[in-house]
């Protein structure tokens, strides 16, 4: 399985890269849509709800 998370809260992140990297998921981590230099394919994508697209 491979996820995106875009996600600016730091606390948040680290704890979803615990998780993903202990369940042996592949985790791709940005904190702005404008960082993602190339589209892949995702199973999901995690965006912060507090965050302007």
């Amino acid at each position: 399985m491979k996820i995106l998370l875009i996600n600016t809260n730091p606390v948040v992140s680290r704890l979803t890269a615990l998780s993903a990297r202990k369940e042996g998921v592949e985790l791709d981590e940005v904190r702005d849509v404008s960082e993602i230099d190339n589209i892949d394919i995702y199973d999901i994508i995690f965006v912060d709800s507090d965050m302007d697209i």
